[in-house]
């Protein structure tokens, strides 16, 4: 499995994150879920994005060897309530292919996650394929 967080910040009392994921086979259905601090599942709501780029850059060659494009959107637009400043935590549960990843959300990691630093990373690590830079 392959999932990535790009965007994550409470507006209007609800925290969207944006972000993309996909197992062995890119039609293969994701499942998103989102639990509380206690595990207690949440209420959201989401819906699923084209991520063109990501499908480029991870499935180059699919067409060329399936014989047809990817019908699934990789990405996904997801809100759930959140109130900052009110010591909340929110996970958020990506199922794919028996594997399941995690990504906690608090108001210091989201504060973090849209901090200058971050994005100037963000933004270099795109600019370099994800490799580090080296001499």
């Amino acid at each position: 499995m392959r999932a990535k967080i790009d965007i994550a910040l409470v507006r209007e009392g609800k925290l969207h994150i944006q972000g993309w994921a996909f197992g062995r086979d890119p039609e293969t259905p994701v499942k998103l879920s989102v639990q509380g601090r206690q595990g207690e599942k949440r209420e959201f709501s989401y819906e699923e994005v084209e991520r063109e780029t990501v499908n480029e850059a991870y499935f180059p060659k699919y067409e060329e060897e399936n014989g047809k494009k990817i019908k699934r959107k990789l990405g996904f637009s997801l809100d759930t309530p959140y109130e900052l400043g009110k010591g909340e935590r929110v996970e958020l549960l990506i199922q794919v292919d028996h594997q399941l990843r995690r990504f906690a959300f608090d108001d210091k990691k989201i504060e973090s996650f849209n901090s200058h630093a971050h994005k100037k990373m963000e933004k270099f690590l795109a600019l370099s394929n994800g490799k580090p830079w080296r001499r």
